[in-house]
């Protein structure tokens, strides 16, 4: 694997790099932050054979949505959106 470089002087990008799990996924947490996995946010991120479960914290209402990586399959799976329950944690499940 290798970053391409930079060609312009003012050109800038922007990487998240994350861990392949044994499963073949990689959890690329909130993409649409600047800090994805945030160690407040995210309570756990356990994988599984085939998927990826979470629990965030967060604002009671609160809509995140969070995306992860298929690596064996070179794609990303279908993003999942979570609302923050009245105790102030919500869970879902990235899966294949």
């Amino acid at each position: 694997f290798s970053l391409s470089p930079i060609a312009e002087l003012y050109g800038h990008a922007y990487y998240v790099l994350a861990p392949i799990f044994d499963n073949g996924l990689a959890f690329l947490g909130e993409t649409d932050k600047l800090v994805t996995v945030a160690d407040a946010r995210f309570a756990v991120i356990q994988p599984g054979v085939d998927d990826i479960v979470v629990e965030i914290e967060g604002a009671i209402g609160e809509v995140v949505t969070v995306s992860a990586y298929d690596a064996d399959a070179g794609q990303m799976l279908a993003p999942i959106s979570m609302t923050v329950a009245d105790d102030g944690r919500a869970s879902g499940t990235l899966a294949r």
